[in-house]
């Protein structure tokens, strides 16, 4: 059975949906607050998660920040310019510090009342911390008969029999504020609202629908291996750590193919032929100039690989054998790539085209009517080369839905949305309250 908790989360965001909104809506509020609050100089999506997780203790992925600050910069005074933003104009306050103060002096008298009524009971209750436990053992329950009640003016339903002793407790407490004190009922409601809006913002309970990877195997292209190892810089080494991490969590294997390691050592010792030339590019080179890497350095990294790999959570895979059955027509879907990538090294579109035909070795003839149903999705930095996948296989019956080849960008952001907020740190009383302020019921 879906707990209300679930019930609650899933009504709010579909009504954020039916006025034309999503989830990412309810951040906004949050980073207005910090342009506001901080005015950062320079604003950058790093910046901006900083503030986020140091006055409200949420953990916010940084390309999530950048897809509400590209909304933000469409509606209000907000420029963008080479990744970077400039406040141009006034922008609107949400005024979340001043509602959150108003919210907690709610909540803190909730819980003065509670510890006061329990004193008569068997079940006293001495500190806020005991209470607001208490009440959210209640909420995970009730919250939704309760904001009925209040809604349509009926009594708060009575419990057919005695449960936990907290519930219990809550039960008759909510039930005496009802009859009693209706200012102090007014000021349980808000806690109420809050709990039901931090839920719908934290999501913690999501997890108990089938809303996780468990199953699914995430192969890494060879960009996102080098990403990972840190030879591209650290921006992009936290972020291919944060993916690694969000997908774990959520039960997803990552790993990657043995032509894909085998590409990695290659470019890695291409890097470091080429590392001397004063004419040399690309990212790797340009960031070991930048570091001061030698060229002795990128061939230890490259012979070194494989514990690398196994330190970083990844575990590279046996490329699968031609099976004629399950197998792409290579010829086809390299016309597909020529039209829309361009590859300055010939040997990479051969691996790209051994991944994708790869994932449908795996998948088979299975059809694919989710992400965590897909059983196999090849990663890529490359949206050009993803966008070319999905292309080829619209009339594939194992990716018609679920593209055998998705973009990291838009891969971070789902799995991000199905466990949204670290917030481990936050007093669940200034969770609420903030989450009342932030989100306006």
């Amino acid at each position: 059975m879906m707990s209300t908790n679930t019930l609650t989360s899933l009504a709010i965001l579909k009504v954020h949906i039916d006025q034309g909104k999503d989830y990412l809506d309810y951040l906004r509020p949050f980073i207005l607050q910090v342009l506001i609050e901080h005015n950062p100089n320079p604003i950058t999506d790093g910046v901006v998660r900083h503030y986020i997780c140091e006055q409200f203790g949420l953990e916010i992925p940084e390309r999530t920040v950048q897809i509400v600050l590209k909304r933000i910069c469409r509606k209000y005074s907000l420029k963008r310019d080479h990744g970077r933003y400039q406040i141009t104009g006034d922008l609107p306050d949400p005024q979340i510090t001043a509602k959150q103060s108003h919210a907690e002096r709610h909540i803190a008298a909730v819980l003065g009342g509670l510890r006061q009524f329990s004193q008569g009971t068997s079940k006293p209750i001495y500190s806020d911390k005991e209470a607001i436990v208490a009440i959210c053992t209640f909420l995970a329950k009730f919250d939704v008969a309760c904001l009925r009640a209040y809604l349509r003016g009926t009594a708060i339903p009575s419990l057919a029999k005695p449960t936990q002793a907290d519930i219990v407790l809550v039960s008759e407490y909510v039930q005496h504020v009802q009859q009693n004190d209706p200012e102090r009922f007014d000021s349980f409601l808000i806690l109420v609202q809050g709990h039901m809006l931090a839920n719908a913002l934290m999501c913690p309970d999501l997890d108990k629908i089938k809303n996780t990877y468990q199953g699914v195997t995430f192969f890494f292209d060879t960009p996102l291996l080098v990403r990972r190892l840190g030879a591209e810089g650290k921006a992009k080494q936290d972020a291919t750590r944060e993916l690694i991490s969000l997908l774990s969590n959520l039960g997803g294997e990552v790993t990657a193919f043995s032509h894909s390691r085998e590409e990695l050592q290659r470019v890695l010792q291409g890097a470091a032929k080429h590392l001397e030339r004063p004419d040399s590019r690309g990212a790797i080179v340009l960031e070991a100039k930048k570091r001061g890497t030698t060229r002795s350095d990128l061939l230890l990294l490259a012979e070194s690989i494989d514990d690398k790999l196994i330190e970083a959570g990844i575990e590279v895979k046996d490329t699968p054998r031609y099976g004629e059955r399950f197998q792409i027509d290579e010829m086809a879907f390299e016309h597909v790539l020529e039209d829309g990538v361009s590859y300055y090294n010939p040997r990479a579109r051969e691996y790209d085209i051994n991944s994708v035909r790869s994932i449908y070795v795996i998948r088979g003839n299975t059809p694919a009517p989710s992400v965590e149903k897909a059983r196999a999705v090849f990663v890529t930095s490359n949206a050009a080369f993803a966008k070319a996948a999905w292309e080829y296989g619209k009339d594939h019956e194992a990716s018609k839905n679920v593209s055998s080849v998705i973009a990291d960008f838009s891969l971070a952001n789902m799995a991000w949305l199905k466990a949204p907020v670290g917030a481990a740190a936050i007093p669940t009383t200034q969770l609420l309250a903030f989450s009342y302020a932030a989100l306006e019921p």
